[in-house]
């Protein structure tokens, strides 16, 4: 039986200005929660889990990813930009090679 594949909600301009409290939190881990306490989280091509988005922030915080591989939906990728400003690992991980 062949079943057709979920057609992928992608996040209205709403989404990404809809507050869920990103814009206050204080630490990567305060964001975790809040991304948890959603579940599921709507990107451009994609419906994400939390764990995904997490995993995401976590790659991007070792400079392993780009930061627009976060979802702007919720504020999400400006919290994370926010947050790295000060992150003790993500500016650990200079992209300098001259160590």
């Amino acid at each position: 039986m062949n079943e057709t594949p979920r057609e992928q909600p992608v996040p209205s301009e709403s989404m990404e200005s809809e507050s869920i409290g990103a814009e206050k939190v204080t630490s990567l881990e305060e964001l975790y929660d809040l991304i948890r306490s959603k579940g599921e989280i709507a990107g451009s091509k994609k419906l994400y889990t939390a764990d995904q988005i997490i995993q995401k922030i976590e790659l991007v915080r070792t400079r392993q990813r780009a930061i627009n591989t976060i979802p702007r939906t919720y504020g999400i990728r400006d919290a994370v930009e926010r947050l790295l400003l000060t992150d003790k690992v993500y500016l650990d991980h200079s992209t300098d090679t001259e160590r």
